[in-house]
């Protein structure tokens, strides 16, 4: 259903919310009732074949993937951050289930890499700003220092990158600051 809206925006109303659209264009929707149910039985079914899986990693990985998909179809720039989270998570939770990674802090780092993707994918599209990129790094510093802090040789650093991390991003934030200061 189409509703008239301010700025010559219509709303186009579905069962599954709302979102502003400029007039004369037509979005193509997507099934997300029946997206999810195919994601929940192929996780459900996937995880009774190999039980090793880890069912949660299939069901984000599934999520992600149909959020991606809502983003790739419908253009929804909500379903991208989200969906890029979801994924960047699900695969770090999967293989680590699988055993090819081993230690905490996989699903750190798969996180910083979920804000990277979507990074890149709204930078292709012109719309990046530079806050992904710095959560990103955070998350990826962070999963580093866990990983880290599992290593024999290096246990006991761990108690010093936390606050090393903080002051790394004070300083980013401070040479970007001068630096769009100074082309003013």
């Amino acid at each position: 259903m189409r509703a008239g809206g301010p700025g010559g925006r219509t709303w186009v109303v579905g069962s599954w919310g709302s979102w502003p659209e400029p007039v004369g264009t037509r979005r193509r929707s997507f099934p997300w009732a029946g997206a999810i149910l195919v994601l929940l039985g192929a996780a459900l079914l996937v995880h009774q074949l190999v039980p090793a899986l880890d069912g949660w990693a299939l069901v984000t990985l599934g999520l992600g993937t149909v959020l991606v998909g809502a983003w790739a179809i419908g253009r929804s720039g909500l379903a991208l951050w989200p969906g890029m989270l979801l994924l960047g998570y699900g695969v770090a939770r999967l293989l680590v289930g699988l055993g090819v990674l081993a230690g905490q802090g996989w699903t750190t780092v798969g996180i910083g890499a979920g804000f990277a993707a979507a990074w890149l994918a709204t930078r292709v599209r012109g719309h990046a700003g530079t806050w992904p990129l710095l959560l990103a790094g955070l998350f990826v510093l962070v999963g580093a220092a866990q990983l880290a802090a599992q290593l024999p040789e290096l246990v006991g650093v761990d108690a010093y990158v936390g606050p090393a991390i903080v002051i790394a991003l004070g300083v980013l934030l401070i040479v970007a600051g001068r630096g769009r200061a100074a082309r003013r």
